[in-house]
């Protein structure tokens, strides 16, 4: 699980203790991997409260599974289109991303290690991955985690 050195000193930094914070870096990233790709994306996080704390562990994992999920969307997807969307209800934090892309076969593909690390990321917070795709239909991530 490789993360760079400026993810791991921003998700250790305090100031960076909000998920506003962690919005503002996940919507940085987007653009700058997106945008060169030619792939239009929304955050919807209307109901978010940006204020809410965050640990230095949730941080920095809800940031490095936002990461792999969008450079695997950047790199295979084909896609055209991605949406964002997060909440937190009764102290879960809820983020899916889908795209429009070519989807695939997960009993065919050889996923590496991006889903692998996504999942040991959520399960070590007490939290779930959930992978949704075919060939043809996109593909939808959700991640959710327990937030207090």
């Amino acid at each position: 699980m490789m993360e760079s050195m400026s993810d791991m000193v921003w998700a250790i930094n305090p100031i960076n203790d909000s998920l506003g914070r962690v919005l503002l870096r996940m919507k940085e990233f987007a653009a700058e991997i997106l945008e060169p790709a030619k792939i239009n994306y929304h955050f919807d996080h209307n109901e978010l409260e940006l204020g809410l704390a965050l640990n230095p562990e949730q941080r920095k994992n809800i940031y490095l599974v936002f990461k792999e999920a969008l450079s695997n969307v950047a790199k295979y997807s084909a896609a055209s289109d991605v949406q964002i969307f997060m909440q937190v209800h009764a102290a879960l934090f809820t983020m899916v991303i889908a795209d429009n892309g070519i989807g695939f076969n997960v009993a065919d593909e050889n996923s590496g290690n991006g889903l692998r690390n996504m999942t040991i990321r959520a399960t070590e917070m007490g939290g779930t991955v959930l992978l949704e795709t075919r060939p043809g239909m996109g593909t939808k991530l959700t991640l959710q985690l327990p937030v207090t």
